[in-house]
């Protein structure tokens, strides 16, 4: 059976895939998608998130992504996931990214929304800002938990 704890640890994971909103010479819109597997190690209402995946969006292409996160609980259910991502393209360019959403519970089904902001990075993004919206939904029904998560919001690099 998951534990609370688990099912938690996953949700703030999912966040830190918003990286992929970046747009090429001069800010443009973009959206993204992804999928990933998130470790959690809980202690009472506090959860420390580990996430890798992968990850497709305009302007990058297919991309693989790392992510740690801290989900504090408020009620059993729901908390809040804050964190940073690292999204790495195809040929090696990072964006660094941190996020802040929201989830909840509904047994092992987590639902989560926040937003994003690009921070920098390598390559052709280490001028890179922008922001945006990531949602998605964390299934815990087995572990690790799988993260699926979309991003809109507009970048600059």
């Amino acid at each position: 059976m998951v534990t609370r704890g688990e099912i938690f640890a996953v949700v703030f994971l999912l966040g830190t895939v918003v990286g992929a909103n970046l747009g090429s010479a001069g800010e443009r819109p973009s959206k993204g998608r992804g999928t990933g597997v998130v470790t959690s190690v809980c202690n009472g209402n506090v959860c420390t998130n580990h996430e890798e995946g992968t990850y497709i969006a305009t302007h990058v292409g297919r991309s693989t992504y790392v992510s740690d996160s801290t989900t504090v609980f408020s009620t059993p259910f729901c908390g809040s996931v804050s964190g940073s991502t690292v999204l790495t393209a195809a040929n090696g360019d990072q964006s660094f990214n941190d996020f802040e959403d929201d989830i909840c519970f509904d047994g092992s089904l987590g639902v989560y929304s926040g937003t994003y902001t690009v921070t920098g990075g390598t390559g052709r993004f280490s001028d890179a800002t922008g922001s945006g919206t990531i949602s998605g939904t964390l299934d815990c029904s087995v572990l690790p938990c799988i993260d699926s998560i979309s991003n809109e919001g507009t970048g600059d690099y």
